[in-house]
């Protein structure tokens, strides 16, 4: 392991993370390894994920007030399509800026983050046998049934209704 810390280069690409913090904790990972008594396999993936948990911890950029506020408010109102135009002026950003934005800090753009939390409340919706899939996807703000069937099964691997019934055979 010295050798490998005496190269500072190996802290290229850790976002700010001093040469000293990454030298001392894979010290503390050397010396557990070169005691003379039986590696603890728990103590080492502990002090290895504590080392992994910083760095992500370091690489997780802030994310902006606004951007969280427009989020709550795309998971309050899911139901209902909010264009983009107007999702962007409430984070203050343009909705190219709003867009790429979002997708950077939560991994998906506004339009799919919605989809998501769509197709996860028609998983629930659909165990309701009362419900055709029609009207699930008109609750969910689909006007198109074909559209949202087409969704639900790239989402799932079958459609709606083969959804419906796998769920009640399993009960």
């Amino acid at each position: 392991v010295e050798p490998l810390l005496e190269r500072r280069h190996i802290t290229s690409g850790l976002f700010f993370m001093p040469y000293e913090y990454i030298r001392e904790r894979l010290m503390v990972l050397a010396d557990e390894v070169n005691r003379n008594r039986p590696l603890l396999p728990a103590i080492l993936t502990n002090l290895f994920d504590n080392l992994l948990c910083e760095v992500a911890r370091r690489k997780t950029p802030e994310i902006p007030e606004a951007l969280t506020a427009v989020r709550r408010l795309i998971e309050r109102e899911f139901r209902r399509a909010l264009p983009l135009a107007e999702l962007a002026a409430r984070a203050g950003y343009s909705p190219s800026h709003f867009s790429a934005e979002f997708r950077r800090h939560f991994g998906l753009p506004p339009g799919a983050y919605r989809i998501e939390l769509c197709m996860r409340e028609a998983e629930y919706l659909l165990c309701d046998e009362n419900q055709s899939v029609k009207a699930v996807a008109a609750s969910l703000g689909f006007r198109d049934i074909f559209y949202f069937s087409r969704l639900f099964r790239r989402k799932h691997g079958v459609s709606p209704k083969e959804y419906r019934n796998r769920h009640q055979a399993d009960q």
